[in-house]
């Protein structure tokens, strides 16, 4: 899987930015999307590699999925149900990304 530089979600273009030490306030943050600016930001000081760093993009972009979809999940259970899909996504994709795209399955690091 690759990161691009920009990615389209509900119509509207998003860039992709890698940042140091992503935090809101003093809270660690491994990606955010912000609506406002069109920008999905992701760490790359703090997770767990190139890998992690794409299963938390397509964290954000389910966040960016939901969000332009009006879904109505409940507070207390989104960043459970979010990162759940963003893993099993990921999975799918990895392990089936070849057959459904024709991908030489490598990545850019």
């Amino acid at each position: 899987m690759k990161i691009p530089d920009k990615i389209r979600i509900g119509g509207v273009e998003y860039d992709i930015k890698l940042v140091d030490n992503l935090r809101e306030g003093n809270q660690l943050l491994y990606g955010q999307i912000s609506y406002e600016d069109c920008e999905i930001r992701l760490s790359t000081t703090d997770g767990d590699g190139y890998q992690f760093r794409c299963v938390t993009l397509i964290h954000e972009i389910l966040h960016g999925i939901a969000d332009h979809a009006n879904l109505d999940i409940e507070k207390a259970g989104t960043e459970q149900v979010i990162d759940t899909l963003a893993k099993g996504l990921y999975a799918v994709l990895q392990d089936n990304g070849a057959r459904l795209f024709n991908l030489a399955g490598e990545h850019n690091e």
